[in-house]
């Protein structure tokens, strides 16, 4: 059994014109593009509901307006993306059994257990 419901919206001629062409441009049908479309409405307007809820919050932590949180949820988002290569490393020793603190530290520990 499908979750798909069937339905029909009434459009303008000029929108509906504009989707069509997209759609053709794509590779899509004009159901998957108006599909996409609508996801990513509703998904725009949920972030703006969590963005909203969130504003009181954020001004009472400092954060003096919607530029400043969005900025912080880019950088998040980017030190998410793009791991520090010297901390992978440190976990990558740790998981080794290295509990020392400096690089002449982890040298002396890489010549022992070479040994």
């Amino acid at each position: 059994m499908s979750n798909k419901v069937v339905t029909s919206i009434s459009l303008p001629a000029d929108v509906l014109k504009q989707a069509e062409k997209m759609a053709k441009d794509e590779h899509k049908s004009r159901s998957e593009l108006i599909k996409e479309a609508l996801k990513e409405y509703l998904a725009r307007h949920q972030w703006q509901g969590v963005r909203e809820e969130a504003a009181p919050y954020a001004q009472a932590k400092g954060m003096p307006n919607e530029e400043a949180v969005e900025k912080i949820i880019q950088e998040i988002r980017k030190s998410r993306r793009e791991k520090d290569p010297l901390d992978e490393a440190r976990e990558r020793f740790k998981e080794k059994g290295f509990n020392g603190e400096t690089i002449d530290d982890a040298v002396r520990w890489a010549r022992k257990s070479k040994k």
